[in-house]
């Protein structure tokens, strides 16, 4: 099973997923900082969000049925931490912001990994891997790879690199960026962008730095983990 869609806060669980669903829930238990000036009528829709864990690759270092992989002949890259949307054990972040290589998993193939850049598609990149994968574990408290918003727009989690800032909160710095087209999703430093105070999760996305922020609710969040 490559694809497990979970419901905050009414879960019902097996004992094997237990694990798992509680680094989701925890997520919940998250906090965002001040309001925005404009609210979306869809940010106020009942429907809570949405929690999916994304599982392309096997504990094996295979792709996992349904995914395909590319040879992805870049320099070599180096993993130094945990991918932050993680939800198991082994799930590095690799490479600098350029490379965009936000979660990956040791590959069957000696010196790879396979990294997953977009979970809305079901594609995995095999690069070469400079230096051993580092033993990581997961966050207690995962943020989203990505997002998807009431009315469908898709989001993907920034991996860092110059930012600019927003004239309503010039402190905030920008979370998430859209998976086509130039909106992005702001919020105070210390957090992820996510309000999670309500089952329906919002965010705030602004089109440019003179705009005003408008709220959006988050109808699915994104997560990997591996598949079994």
């Amino acid at each position: 099973m490559t694809q497990t869609a979970l419901r905050p806060r009414t879960l019902r669980l097996t004992r094997r997923h237990a694990g798992t669903a509680a680094l989701l829930v925890a997520v919940v238990g998250g906090t965002l900082g001040a309001t925005t000036l404009l609210t979306d009528d869809s940010a106020t829709a009942a429907t809570a969000t949405r929690a999916v864990v994304v599982r392309p690759v096997t504990h094996a270092g295979r792709a996992a049925a349904g995914y395909r992989v590319v040879a992805d002949h870049r320099a070599p890259i180096e993993c130094t931490d945990r991918a932050a949307a993680a939800v198991d054990d082994d799930i590095a972040f690799c490479g600098s912001s350029a490379d965009y290589t936000v979660a990956c998993w040791p590959a069957a193939t000696a010196h790879r990994v396979l990294c997953l850049t977009d979970p809305f598609t079901r594609t995995l990149r095999r690069i070469r891997l400079a230096g051993a994968f580092p033993a990581v574990t997961a966050p207690r408290h995962p943020s989203p790879q990505a997002l998807q918003l009431a009315g469908g727009t898709r989001y993907l989690v920034r991996d860092g690199g110059a930012a600019g800032s927003v004239r309503e909160h010039p402190t905030w710095v920008p979370f998430y960026y859209q998976r086509h087209g130039t909106r992005a999703v702001w919020g105070p430093l210390g957090g992820d962008g996510v309000n999670r105070h309500h089952a329906r999760w919002a965010v705030t996305v602004y089109r440019d730095d003179r705009g005003h922020g408008v709220r959006h609710g988050v109808t699915r969040a994104y997560y990997v983990g591996t598949a079994r």
